[in-house]
C-alpha cells in the first residue's frame, strides 16, 4: 500500500487548523464518518497483518468515544419528537449534517450494532453514568487508600 493510500485511509484535515490528523480523534457525526472510521481500522489491521491486543490509536479512539457518548445514555423515541419537548430535541439532538430526528435514528442503529446484549449494554451505563471515567476512578482509589486497612482485615478474618 503505497503513503499516499494510506494517508487517504488514515488521516482527516483539522476542522480548526487544517493540519492533518489521525482519523482515530475524529468525532463521527455522519453515517460517512463511521464508513472513514471503519476503513481506518481495517487498514491498521491490514497493515499490521491483523491485532494482537489493542489497536495502535486505541486510546484515541477510546477517547473519542467517551466524548461521543452523550446521546448514548439518552435517545429519544419517535413519539418524543410529537410531544412537548419536541423544540428541545431538534436544538439539542442534532448533528452538524443531520436533523435531529436523523441523528437519532444514526445514534440508535450504532446502539444497536454495538450494544447487542445486557452486558453491553450495562458496560455503557457503568462507563457513563457517573461521569467522567478519570474522576470515578480518582475518587474509588482515594476511598481506598483511606479505608484500606478495613478491608485487609476483612480478607484477613475471612481466610483464616
Amino acid at each position: 500500500m503505497t503513503t499516499a493510500t494510506l494517508k487517504e485511509r488514515l488521516v482527516f484535515s483539522s476542522p480548526s487548523t487544517g493540519d492533518p490528523v489521525g482519523l482515530s480523534y475524529m468525532q463521527p457525526r455522519t453515517m460517512k464518518d463511521l464508513e472513514q472510521r471503519r476503513t481506518m481500522m481495517e487498514t491498521w489491521a491490514s497493515v499490521h497483518h491483523g491485532f494482537l491486543g489493542r489497536a495502535p490509536d486505541y486510546m484515541n479512539t477510546a477517547i473519542m468515544a467517551y466524548a461521543s457518548a452523550s446521546n448514548l445514555i439518552m435517545i429519544p423515541q419517535e413519539k418524543d419528537f410529537n410531544t412537548d419537548i419536541h423544540d428541545q430535541l431538534d436544538r439539542y439532538m442534532k448533528s452538524i449534517d443531520l436533523n435531529a430526528k436523523k441523528s437519532v435514528q444514526l445514534a440508535r442503529l450504532a446502539w444497536e450494532i454495538s450494544v447487542s446484549s445486557f452486558g453491553g449494554r450495562q458496560s455503557v451505563y457503568e462507563r457513563f453514568f457517573f461521569g467522567n471515567s478519570t474522576v470515578v476512578n480518582n475518587r474509588l482509589y482515594a476511598e481506598y487508600q483511606d479505608s484500606r486497612a478495613k478491608y485487609a482485615d476483612r480478607v484477613n478474618r475471612f481466610l483464616t
